[in-house]
């Protein structure tokens, strides 16, 4: 209502919860705002494998810790990685960020700055995970983004 930037953080992806989607669903509802998802998790609670950073083109694996693994989208077709995109998870998480990818809003910096559009971003705040990505996307000095 105010037209100031609002950037959110949905946390605790390392618990079960509601799925993304129907989380993005309410913001959009209930502050009258457009969302766009700056990166999309993989999995949920004991299943949480990490996340697809749409921004950096990176997945950024999650280990149960502190230690984040960065893989750059490229690297994910070594064999290395065969089995763990063959999971349920990161089946069902490619084909919602591919329907993101077509379907869904484009992201604005103008749009976010007018208080328009929220980024969206998915980890676990405790953990930490995808705090680093968060801050990484918006280092702000003065109007500096990596965006």
């Amino acid at each position: 209502m105010r037209g100031i930037p609002i950037f959110t953080f949905i946390n605790k992806l390392d618990r079960e919860g509601r799925e993304p989607f129907e989380l993005l669903e309410e913001i959009e509802e209930v502050l009258d705002i457009e969302t766009y998802p700056m990166n999309w998790p993989v999995g949920m609670g004991k299943r949480f494998l990490g996340i697809f950073d749409r921004q950096g083109k990176q997945f950024v694996q999650f280990h149960g810790n502190e230690q984040e693994q960065f893989i750059p989208y490229e690297e994910l077709e070594r064999a290395e990685y065969d089995e763990f995109k063959k999971t349920d998870e990161y089946q069902t998480a490619e084909e919602e960020l591919e329907l993101l990818d077509e379907a869904g809003d484009q992201f604005s910096m103008e749009d976010v700055l007018k208080g328009e559009q929220t980024p969206v971003f998915f980890g676990s705040a405790l953990a930490p995970f995808g705090v680093k990505t968060f801050f990484d996307t918006f280092y702000i000095n003065g109007a500096t983004t990596s965006t």
